[in-house]
């Protein structure tokens, strides 16, 4: 935990502004909601899928930006659906 601690720290710095002790406590947990299955999942695996479901988040984000897609205001349903999942 020491390490994330001095990667906060870091950051603010870079920023010209020091984080609040609060602030780097905060930042040692990872409070996370799921309805998988108990037994199925341990706590690490959990994370990881998270994490990758945020990259996919993340890349979403920046398509929408890149390909202005904000601007689509009138679609179809099917065929958004289709777009956004593949199907």
């Amino acid at each position: 935990m020491a390490k994330t601690d001095g990667v906060c720290a870091e950051k603010g710095k870079r920023k010209g502004k020091a984080l609040a002790r609060q602030t780097l406590e905060q930042k040692k947990y990872h409070i996370l909601l799921t309805n998988l299955p108990q037994e199925s999942f341990d706590g690490q695996q959990v994370y990881e899928l998270y994490s990758l479901r945020w990259q996919i988040e993340l890349l979403f984000k920046a398509w929408k930006s890149v390909f202005d897609l904000e601007k689509v205001k009138e679609m179809k349903k099917n065929v958004s659906n289709a777009i956004y999942t593949g199907r």
